[in-house]
């Protein structure tokens, strides 16, 4: 069985002491719940979904012009994982 999950909208501003959603999917996060957010365009916008804390993202960016986004999008997901957030969390 699929576990339901909290689609998030892209909040605006991205900053995360702004972002509505932020206590949305740590509430989402403590129930199990999975939290995805869409689109999820560029750096800032992951490494936002990453801040607050959301489980997966998603967006159009590697279906226009995938030869040269693939590699930008795969040196993006190699940064969430090794370098800490600005925001000091644990994602």
């Amino acid at each position: 069985m699929e576990r339901p999950a909290l689609p998030l909208q892209r909040p605006a501003p991205a900053r995360l002491n702004h972002c509505p959603a932020h206590p949305l999917a740590l509430e989402a996060r403590e129930l199990g719940l999975a939290v995805d957010m869409g689109r999820v365009n560029s750096r800032r916008w992951l490494r936002l979904a990453q801040a607050i804390g959301c489980t997966s993202a998603d967006g159009t960016y590697l279906a226009f012009g995938p030869d040269t986004n693939l590699p930008r999008l795969l040196a993006w997901m190699n940064e969430l994982h090794t370098t800490p957030t600005l925001f000091g969390d644990d994602a």
